[in-house]
């Protein structure tokens, strides 16, 4: 088995890394299978595997280690790792990081796999515009994540986190799948928004041509098809009226404009934090249910605070750096 191990390559091993991460994080799902293909295919992925669980059950006395002494078991892995032969020194590297990625789970939870196991991402604020190899294009939203697999049969994509807008490359051999939690979205044209919330609904809105939308865990649910400037929000068992939108309302975001019409306050303040790290929230449940129309900047957050105290006689409050509270304006 020497020989098998001395030429595992970095990327088996952080395909391994991969395959742990999302195991830990309890997020194989309909994928289970093709992890033991994966496993099963070749013995070094099998070794690979087994090196990073046993690296993994070494760190689980971190928590009892002083900050000092994960600094230096870091680093004493790092020497020890540029210290062996060049197939193997790379592997140190690849160790710390997996080292590192480990700790961070540890204090941000299962999101730190997302942002390992996608391809592109953005931070609060932040968008991207992301050019496939087929032509298409995937707008990243505000604190986004995705990750994608192209194969000679098909396009399929994954929206881990956030938003994205997809402007799509028609070809009829090779269809165009995105997934978002168990929904299934298949382009039946070119343009369309998917949305992931945190309580696990899907938002999708049409912005051109139509989709098909299915719910992968939910087989009795008949598929649902929306057309140009419709909206449906899906949760895990059930789909939702489907609704006429507003698309350039929708389309707002690309730049940097958030379109509002008679909408309640908590939901601007909160659609507003997407932006930002700073939360927003109203005082009380009156304020929170005030309907509230306008266009505002996601990307100035104290211009679109203060546009709302002039329009609506509110006031704005920060309490710490990271909150900020509104309430009605007095007199």
């Amino acid at each position: 088995m020497t020989g098998v191990v001395d030429h595992i390559s970095d990327h088996v091993r952080q395909q391994a890394i991969g395959w742990l991460a999302r195991i830990e994080a309890d997020d194989l799902g309909a994928e289970e299978d093709a992890f033991i293909q994966w496993l099963t295919k070749d013995e070094a992925h099998q070794i690979a595997f087994a090196e990073i669980e046993h690296l993994r059950s070494d760190l689980s006395a971190l928590d009892q280690m002083s900050d000092v002494e994960i600094s230096q078991a870091i680093a004493a892995r790092a020497v020890a790792g540029s210290s062996t032969t060049d197939s193997n020194s790379s592997w140190g590297v690849v160790a710390v990081v997996a080292i590192l990625l480990l700790l961070l789970a540890g204090v941000f939870g299962d999101d730190v796999w997302r942002w390992f196991e996608s391809d592109y991402m953005t931070v609060s604020g932040e968008q991207e515009l992301v050019k496939l190899p087929d032509g298409s294009e995937v707008r990243l939203n505000t604190d986004s994540a995705i990750k994608f697999n192209y194969s000679a049969r098909e396009r399929r994509l994954e929206l881990l986190r956030g938003e994205a807008y997809f402007q799509v490359t028609p070809q009829l051999k090779r269809p165009f799948i995105v997934t978002a939690d168990d929904i299934e979205i298949s382009a039946l044209g070119t343009a369309f928004n998917i949305r992931l919330y945190e309580e696990g609904r899907v938002g999708v809105s049409v912005l051109q041509s139509a989709v098909r939308v299915v719910n992968t865990t939910e087989e009795q649910l008949p598929a649902k098809q929306l057309n140009e400037g419709q909206y449906i929000k899906v949760d895990r068992q059930k789909f939702n009226k489907i609704k006429s939108i507003d698309i350039e309302a929708v389309r707002g975001w690309h730049g940097g404009q958030l379109v509002v019409k008679s909408q309640p306050l908590s939901k601007v303040l909160a659609e507003l934090s997407r932006y930002h790290s700073a939360s927003v929230i109203p005082w009380d449940d009156e304020l929170a249910a005030l309907k509230v129309s306008g266009i505002f900047k996601t990307g100035d957050l104290l211009g679109a605070l203060a546009q709302l105290e002039e329009d609506f006689a509110l006031a704005s409050t920060r309490i710490t750096p990271l909150l900020i509270i509104v309430t009605k304006r007095d007199g």
